[in-house]
């Protein structure tokens, strides 16, 4: 009886550990949380911030751009729950100095309190065949869409595990999971945060810690408008209406929530198929010259 006791206990616990990757974390609640976004001056970072607020979070938006930051500052404060509520502004290029990033998110939480929820939104692309593409470009790009998210994400883990609590996004793009002509720099520094994203789940897991990826498809925000505009010999062509920033910020805040990795593009209706997409109405103006 004792032997058949252990048997069962010890099959009891082998399924508890097989199954134990597919439990999910217990949701966070932002009421009250302390959320930094960079890149949140515009676009999808001020979307997330403006979602993040409507529940109640305290936020810090980091971006470059003064002005940006605090036209961004007086729109998501007309969404506060309650008076409590704090958004403040920091100017920074994260890109740049991991010294300063790390200063800059220790300002903040002495301020705000422990980051909660990091959301790393600051990107930049350019749309271009590969030979047309500057050295200095391919850099800052790299620079910006990948480093300027190891950077934050490295001043803010020490904190996270000591309190065995915490969740980071990393903003990615369908570019990130499928690389585009005409997209060779930008898709790589995207497919380097998959690569970080899935490397540093594993490692922060044990910690309560949860890494979640989103990739976008094309959104309509001021970053997409510029890339438009970089694409160099196209044709202007009839374009369908890209699914807005807090639609595709609200979609996404409920799995960072609870701790799912992946945030997948969008609903099927809402991705133009890639056959009209801008990526490939570049690859036929640019290869269309050399075939005649």
């Amino acid at each position: 009886m004792l032997l058949l006791l252990c048997a069962t206990l010890f099959v009891f616990l082998i399924f508890l550990y097989v199954l134990s990757p597919r439990l999910p974390p217990r949701p966070v609640s932002l009421n009250g949380a302390h959320v930094v976004v960079t890149g949140g001056s515009s676009g999808i970072g001020k979307a997330i911030a403006i979602e993040c607020v409507k529940r109640g979070a305290f936020i810090t938006l980091v971006a470059r751009n003064e002005q940006k930051l605090f036209d961004a500052k007086k729109e998501v404060e007309q969404h506060f729950m309650n008076e409590k509520q704090v958004v403040q502004c920091i100017s920074l290029d994260v890109s740049k100095d991991f010294g300063q990033v790390k200063s800059v998110m220790k300002q903040a939480q002495e301020k705000l309190g422990p980051v909660d929820m990091l959301v790393n939104c600051a990107g930049i692309s350019v749309s271009a065949r590969f030979e047309d593409i500057k050295p200095e470009e391919f850099r800052r790009i790299m620079e910006v869409n990948y480093l300027g998210s190891v950077y934050s994400t490295m001043a803010v883990i020490p904190t996270m595990k000591e309190r065995r609590h915490g969740r980071i996004v990393f903003v990615s793009s369908q570019a990130g999971q499928l690389g585009l002509f005409g997209y060779s720099a930008y898709s790589a520094s995207k497919f380097a945060l998959r690569g970080l994203s899935e490397a540093l789940q594993m490692e922060v897991k044990p910690y309560n810690i949860y890494i979640t990826v989103a990739y976008p498809p094309d959104t309509d925000t001021p970053g997409y408008q510029e890339e438009l505009k970089s694409m160099r010999r196209r044709r202007p062509r009839a374009r369908r209406r890209r699914p807005s920033c807090l639609l595709a910020s609200s979609r996404w805040l409920l799995r960072v929530q609870h701790g799912r990795h992946l945030v997948p593009g969008s609903r099927r209706r809402d991705i133009e198929p890639w056959a009209s997409s801008p990526a490939a109405n570049l690859a036929v103006e640019l290869v269309r010259p050399e075939l005649s």
